[in-house]
């Protein structure tokens, strides 16, 4: 997955999603959308407008306020993970981080011991 892979990350509440779009090491981009069956249509289009419809999206299961936007998605063929949001806080530890630096291609300092 190194290299040229393309993520978006989703934070889920009721009334609306939040998105970061990581295309290249250190470019992103964010939006807002409703999270409303028009708001996911108008995510949809801003994927395709920021040619990230092959992204690899990523969202915490949040009971109900995810489920239609992520079978969106998948409908439109997108690699869509709905993860455990403890899990996705435990990611982002200071003995993870080579994780997140490898999937955004990042080169690894890690050395092996």
């Amino acid at each position: 997955m190194k290299g040229n892979v393309t993520v978006l990350g989703i934070d889920v509440a009721k009334q609306k999603i939040d998105v970061a779009l990581l295309k290249e090491e250190n470019k992103h981009q964010a939006g807002s959308f409703g999270n409303t069956p028009r708001g996911h249509q108008k995510l949809w289009q801003w994927l395709k407008k920021n040619k990230a419809t092959d992204c690899f999206a990523c969202l915490e299961a949040t009971g109900p306020y995810g489920e239609k936007l992520a079978s969106l998605l998948h409908e439109k063929n997108v690699k869509v993970s709905v993860v455990n949001p403890a899990r996705v806080k435990g990611f982002f530890t200071p003995q993870s981080s080579h994780c997140v630096r490898y999937f955004a291609g990042a080169p690894n300092s890690d050395k092996a011991s």
